[in-house]
C-alpha cells in the first residue's frame, strides 16, 4: 500500500438500458460495452473517448476554453465488437505543462463542457 492512485478512465455515448434493482440503478448495452472496452485502453491519468464523444465535444468547443488535448488517435480492435473503433487520448493541458505557456497544443478541447454518456 502506499501507491500512487492512478485512474483510467473511457467515455462512449450511446443508447443504453437502465435498470433499478434493490436500490441501485445499472446500465446495460452496447454503449455501456463498449465505454468498458474503451476504459482498457487507459494508460492512466488520461481519458480514452470514442468518436462519438468527439462529436459531442467538439460541437461544443466554442464556448468552453480548452484545458485538455487530444495526446493521440487511432483505431481500436476492442473485444466483443466487430469493427474498429476510432479513439483519441486525451490529457489536460496541467499534466502535459502546458497551461499558462504561449505553447499550442496540437488539438485543444473544453474539459467543461456537457458531455452526453
Amino acid at each position: 500500500m502506499g501507491g500512487e492512485l492512478v485512474l483510467k478512465a473511457g467515455v462512449h455515448a450511446g443508447a443504453c438500458l437502465a435498470v433499478r434493482l434493490n436500490e441501485r440503478l445499472d446500465f446495460f448495452g452496447g454503449a455501456v460495452n463498449t465505454a468498458a472496452r474503451v476504459q482498457g485502453l487507459s494508460h492512466g491519468h488520461d481519458v480514452v473517448v470514442t468518436d462519438a464523444v468527439m462529436t459531442d465535444i467538439e460541437a461544443d468547443a466554442g464556448t468552453c476554453a480548452p484545458r485538455s488535448r487530444i495526446a493521440e488517435s487511432f483505431d481500436a480492435e476492442l473485444r466483443g465488437i466487430p469493427t474498429p473503433i476510432r479513439v483519441h487520448r486525451l490529457i489536460t493541458l496541467e499534466a502535459n505543462g502546458l497551461l499558462g505557456r504561449c505553447q499550442a497544443p496540437d488539438k485543444t478541447i473544453p474539459s467543461s463542457c456537457p458531455v452526453t454518456v
